[in-house]
C-alpha cells in the first residue's frame, strides 16, 4: 500500500516509481514485491542515510526509500528528511525481527525491548516524522570518509588531507 500511496501522491504510475533500498538478505522480500508491482528498484550495498537525503533532493534519482536498518541511522535520516521538507515513517523493530529469530539474537532483542520499555518507546509502532524529530531546530552534518553520492571521501593533498562536509 505504501508504494501505491507514494506513486499516487507523486502523480506517477507504479512503473515510473523509483525505490531505493539496501542490497541485504533481510530486504529481498521487499525488493521482490516492489519489482512485481513494476517499481524500479535500486539496491545499494550500503548508504541508507545518504539514500534518505537523496530522495529529498530536487532532481534526485529516487522517489522513495524502504529499508530495515539501525535506529540511529533512522533518526539521523529523519533529521535530514525533515530539514529538507521531506516525509518519512519508521517502525522500530527488535533485533530478531531485523536479523532473524536465532538463539543468539534473542538475548539482544530482549535487552532492546527492555531498554525501549524503560524509555517509553513502543516496539512495532509506526512513528511519524514529527514523532521521530520533535523540533524544527535541526542541523544535519555529514563528512565523507570513504566517499559516496553525497560527499567525497578523504583526499590526500600536499599539505595534509581534505574532507568534504554537507550541512543541512
Amino acid at each position: 500500500d505504501n508504494l501505491r500511496n507514494v506513486a499516487r501522491a507523486l502523480g506517477k504510475p507504479l512503473d515510473k516509481l523509483r525505490m531505493v533500498t539496501l542490497d541485504k538478505p533481510r530486504l529481498s522480500a521487499a525488493i521482490e514485491e516492489a519489482t512485481q508491482l513494476g517499481v524500479k528498484v535500486f539496491a545499494l550495498p550500503d548508504g541508507d542515510v545518504a539514500a534518505s537525503v537523496l530522495t529529498c533532493w530536487q532532481d534526485n534519482p529516487y522517489d522513495v526509500m524502504y529499508t530495515i536498518g539501525g535506529a540511529p541511522e533512522g533518526v539521523i535520516s529523519a533529521c535530514a528528511v525533515k530539514a529538507l521538507g521531506g516525509d518519512m515513517q519508521a517502525e522500530l523493530i527488535d533485533f530478531c525481527q531485523a536479523k532473524g529469530d536465532y538463539t543468539e539474537n534473542r538475548q539482544i532483542a530482549e535487552q532492546e525491548r527492555k531498554r525501549c520499555r524503560e524509555m517509553g518507546v513502543d516496539v512495532n509502532r509506526v512513528y511519524s516524522l514529527d514523532e521521530l524529530v520533535r523540533g524544527n531546530d535541526i542541523l544535519f552534518s555529514a563528512t565523507g570518509v570513504t566517499g559516496g553520492e553525497l560527499v567525497n571521501g578523504i583526499q590526500q593533498t600536499a599539505n595534509g588531507v581534505r574532507t568534504q562536509t554537507l550541512l543541512i
